[in-house]
């Protein structure tokens, strides 16, 4: 971790240091086996939800290069064939700043086979990524392995490496661009810190990851439960509120999952192995579904004979009960304490949730 973030310490060093470019002009060019003669190269942007083409050529010699004038950095891309991601044969991003850039290949999959050298923004997001993929391979074989204990700090590492970058380059494209790819990593009071740390001209842009964020403030461990209702699986309406203040019921578990979702079901033997020994004794979950069809949420409960409580309005993530929750990914959790009517611990994964419950409840 120690080499991880002296490598984003010099990266930072690196933005700081690096003089202005006096002219506007940039160029950027590259030559690989995969650029295939006579197919269309296209340099875009994204403006208004879809993607722009500015110049397009014809590649020959398996190269591709573009030239031109900017007056200011801007995330761009470059994709062969079509523009869009999912259509192109190629498709990479890079930063379109003054300078003259070459285009390298790399195995790094975040950055779509390539990556862009150069220019101080180019060169910083090289690093980063690079050192991200580190991380990912690191973080496959680890779980390849099953080893938990090294998946924790991978996460912890990945974490921290994103978080330093950020605000190494919190007044360039590159922190800002990680801060909204990566900004559902960080808890809450986190995230806030490091929206504070950005200029205050580009804060505005982040305005609803910084609601979201005020928003989940309000569910944090000893924050009072909020309540909804949605459809159970007989069609009529169950609120958590009707959970919560059964008798019977001590600890609840709002689960937020989806039959689509795999770290969702890979979670599902260890909810069945704490319900199956706590829920006599006081312990029940409120699962929510965000599956998109009813049949998909409804086999996936009897297939796993998930006996809990089930509700869904099957609208995908347009759920509202997500939105006060501030459920941006799943599996997301929140722990419920009836007898206060206060979350008492969240996102409780794997081993963690028997844990908790057996220290509650034995």
């Amino acid at each position: 971790m120690k080499t991880m973030l002296s490598m984003v310490a010099a990266v930072a060093i690196l933005f700081s240091t690096n003089s202005a470019i006096a002219q506007n002009n940039y160029s950027i060019s590259g030559t690989d086996e995969a650029f295939e003669n006579g197919k269309t190269a296209y340099l875009t942007k994204y403006e208004d939800n879809e993607f722009v083409v500015i110049s397009s050529q014809t590649i020959a010699d398996n190269k591709i290069s573009f030239e031109g004038t900017t007056s200011e950095p801007a995330r761009r891309y470059i994709s062969i064939g079509e523009i869009t991601p999912n259509e192109a044969e190629l498709f990479f991003y890079f930063y379109l700043e003054a300078g003259d850039m070459t285009i390298e290949k790399t195995t790094g999959v975040r950055l779509g086979g390539y990556t862009v050298k150069g220019t101080t923004l180019n060169d910083i997001n090289s690093q980063y990524k690079a050192a991200i993929e580190n991380l990912n391979e690191r973080y496959s074989t680890a779980h390849q392995a099953g080893d938990e204990q090294a998946i924790d700090a991978i996460m912890a590492e990945y974490t921290a490496t994103s978080k330093a970058a950020i605000l190494a380059n919190a007044d360039n494209l590159v922190g800002q661009d990680i801060l909204s790819n990566d900004y559902s990593m960080f808890d809450a009071q986190e995230l806030l810190d490091l929206l504070a740390a950005l200029p205050e001209n580009v804060q505005e842009k982040f305005a609803a990851i910084k609601a979201n964020a005020e928003k989940a403030l309000l569910t944090e461990p000893g924050q009072p439960y909020i309540d909804f209702a949605e459809p159970g699986l007989d069609g009529q309406p169950i609120s958590l509120k009707s959970v919560v203040e059964n008798p019977a019921n001590k600890y609840v578990l709002l689960d937020f999952w989806a039959s689509w979702c795999g770290p969702c079901m890979g979670e599902v033997p260890h909810l069945l192995e704490t319900y199956a020994e706590y829920h006599d004794k006081g312990f029940e979950i409120f699962g929510v579904s965000l599956d998109a069809k009813e049949q998909n949420w409804r086999d996936a409960i009897a297939k796993h004979k998930m006996e809990w409580v089930h509700v869904s309005n099957v609208k995908y993530w347009d759920t509202q009960s997500r939105k006060d929750y501030a459920v941006n990914s799943i599996p997301a959790n929140f722990l419920i304490d009836c007898a206060t009517g206060k979350i008492v611990a969240k996102n409780l994964r794997g081993e963690a949730l028997k844990e908790k419950i057996a220290e509650l409840l034995d």
